[in-house]
């Protein structure tokens, strides 16, 4: 005798199974639908790398323009300096030359003009002209070498005359004016002062000097007389009559 199932039974194993379906339908819907979404969010890992190579080579890129720039300046500098270096070097050579040949005419002249023993103070040459009541003055001294040290001394000039028709020897002053630019003293008309009446030498072998004396109002100048001092001993002097124009020397 076979027993009947109740419709009841069969319906509930029906609905079981359908539930089972569809969990199981939505499960597989959800892990494909997250690997989507892994994928469209994570990119691959090949990709990634692509990418941060690419940044990579980029910024070496960058750093290798950045060096060349560098390197095109200091060669650019480098350039300039060689350049400044070498005209340096052509214009101590220059240099070198020209003291080389005013060595030779110094030891020339030296020969014509023997400069006496050593420390001897000696006048070459000593040129007084008249321009009104101002006298203008050149001088060129000699000095023997000794030891390589400077002379340090002071000069000085001393002119007889009239004074009120009687004969005076006195010590004259420097002139000095105010200038424009351009303009001499003698030539310009400004005013006239009188300055210092001792002018410090500082020399090795040779010097040159030059400049201007005042003549007081009522003075009629006859001779002048330049003398060098070291200390208050007179090294050298030189006396110009400047009516005849000749002139002594003493030392």
């Amino acid at each position: 005798m076979q027993e009947s199932v109740p419709p009841s039974s069969h319906a509930t194993r029906s609905g079981s199974f359908s539930r089972i379906l569809s969990w199981c339908f939505a499960l597989l819907l959800g892990v494909a639908g997250g690997m989507a979404i892994d994928d469209w969010i994570l990119p691959e890992p090949s990709t990634t790398q692509d990418y941060a190579s690419q940044v990579a080579m980029q910024q070496l890129q960058q750093q290798l323009y950045q060096e060349q720039l560098e390197v095109d300046t200091l060669q650019g500098q480098l350039q300039v300096e060689q350049g400044t270096i070498k005209g340096l070097e052509d214009e101590l050579q220059k240099m070198q030359l020209e003291k080389s040949r005013l060595g030779e005419q110094l030891a020339f002249y030296e020969t014509l003009l023997p400069p006496g023993p050593q420390g001897t103070i000696s006048i070459r040459a000593f040129d007084v002209e008249m321009m009104g009541p101002l006298l203008r003055y050149k001088v060129l001294l000699q000095r023997s070498m000794v030891n390589g040290k400077p002379f340090d001394g002071t000069m000085y000039f001393t002119a007889e005359g009239l004074r009120n028709g009687e004969p005076v020897s006195i010590t004259l002053e420097e002139a000095t004016a105010e200038l424009a630019e351009g303009q001499e003293l003698g030539t310009a008309n400004a005013a006239v002062t009188a300055g210092k009446n001792q002018f410090p030498l500082s020399f090795e072998q040779f010097n040159r000097e030059q400049g201007w004396l005042v003549l007081p109002d009522d003075f009629h100048i006859q001779a002048l007389t330049m003398s060098i001092l070291e200390g208050k001993t007179v090294r050298a002097s030189r006396k110009v009559e400047l009516n005849t124009t000749e002139a002594t020397s003493e030392s």
